[in-house]
């Protein structure tokens, strides 16, 4: 929510304002991400450790479970997306700026 008060992005921001070539990216806000309500499916990683690139290119490229806002569903894949965003905007990793902000 700091970078919010910052005016650096907003909770109805959709995903392709900072993903491009995301499926349903002009759909799926911010706030969809944050209520799990997004229909982005989980992502099972497994004994694979992806780069946040990576995941978001696997993921953007899923088929959505349901129209954003129409359910919920738990997805660790709505964090990650975030987390990618978070740095994208603040210009720090996830690392620096908890140190720094939190």
């Amino acid at each position: 929510m700091q970078l919010k008060d910052q005016q650096k992005l907003q909770v109805e921001d959709t995903i392709n304002k900072y993903i491009w070539d995301f499926r349903r990216g002009d759909e799926i806000t911010l706030k969809h991400l944050l209520t799990h309500t997004s229909g982005i499916p989980e992502h099972d990683e497994g004994e694979e450790q992806l780069s946040h690139d990576e995941l978001i290119k696997k993921v953007g490229k899923q088929k959505s479970l349901f129209t954003p806002g129409s359910k919920w569903k738990y997805s660790d894949s709505n964090y990650a997306i975030l987390t990618y965003i978070l740095e994208k905007v603040s210009g720090l990793n996830t690392e620096v700026y908890i140190q720094k902000n939190i």
